[in-house]
Formats: C-alpha cells, structure tokens, sequence
C-alpha cells in the first residue's frame, strides 16, 4: 500500500502497480479492483487540502486495511493531515444506532460514569471523554504545532553530541 501511494504522490501510479499492490488485498476478500480513475467520494474527509480521487481511495483502503494496528497516527502526520483530528465525530466515539444497540448489553449505554451519550449533528454517540469540550483548544492544530514531531530522547541526543555531534531537540520539546 505505502508503494502504491508514493507511486500516486510522485505521478507515477499504473493500473500495474495497483494490481500488484492494493488489488492483490482486494482479492483476498473478492472487492471490485480498484482502478488509475476511481469515482470520486461524494462526502470526502477533508485532509485540509485537496488529493486526487486515486491518492483519496489508496489512502482510503490504507485507513481500512490497517484499522487498529497502529499506524494511522502515524499516516496522518506523514500526510501533514492533523486536521482529521479536530473532527468531533473522531473524538465522540462509536455512533449509537439500533443495531448497535442490538449487539451489546443495555448497561454500556446507560449508566455508566466512564462515558456518556452525546447528540451531535442528528446522531447519537458515546462520548469516552465527558469532561473534554468538542471545540477543546488542544484540539486544534497549527503549521508550527509540535506534536507535528516525536521528542528525540534524551539519551540519543547525550550520545550524538559525545561523539561530536550537534543533534538538537525537536521544536517545541526543549
């Protein structure tokens, strides 16, 4: 997938590398192959700037394929993207609908002092964290923020400097 999405970042993106790269996924679970022109989303996530439908889609079954394996933090700031963060539908959790309701135990809805249900925009969601606002200003992020940056430990940079080297903190981690 990371191939097939810098192949589209650089221009260079064939129905080849798709077949040998995201549509070999799509395979496995017998999904129509994705092809150089996909249909355009009708409602996009808005990354704070605009992609292609192509890059869209990789990028898409990138956030698809590796759900809960860690890495999607990490995609977001590669792709400069945090502004998919300050969306409260990201921070209120799962959207609460009957068939929701069906799979699980009346309790994890009602009653409980860890969580509450929030309406927002016609929907119902469990919100994990009640004390925290949707327009919370930890919430926003600037160009120069520096959670863009993991710190350098400080171990790496006492080790790098006795040998000769000039390795400074990450901006905003002094």
């Amino acid at each position: 997938m990371i191939y097939a999405e810098a192949k589209c970042e650089l221009g260079e993106c064939t129905q080849g590398v798709l077949d040998e790269t995201i549509n070999k996924l799509r395979d496995r679970v017998e999904m129509p192959h994705l092809t150089t022109s996909p249909v355009a989303d009708l409602k996009p996530l808005d990354y704070g700037y605009t992609l292609s439908p192509l890059l869209y889609e990789i990028r898409r079954e990138r956030r698809i394929e590796l759900a809960l394996e860690g890495f999607r933090y990490d995609d977001i700031m590669r792709w400069n993207a945090m502004k998919l963060l300050e969306n409260p539908k990201t921070f209120l959790g799962m959207r609460i609908t009957d068939k929701v309701k069906e799979l699980y135990q009346p309790e994890v809805f009602e009653g409980s002092t860890a969580r509450s249900l929030v309406e927002y925009d016609g929907n119902t969601y469990i919100q994990m964290y009640p004390g925290k606002a949707l327009n919370d200003a930890g919430r926003r992020w600037e160009a120069n923020d520096k959670r863009l940056f993991y710190p350098i430990p400080l171990s790496e940079i006492v080790l790098s400097n006795s040998n000769g080297g000039q390795l400074k903190q990450n901006p905003g981690w002094e």
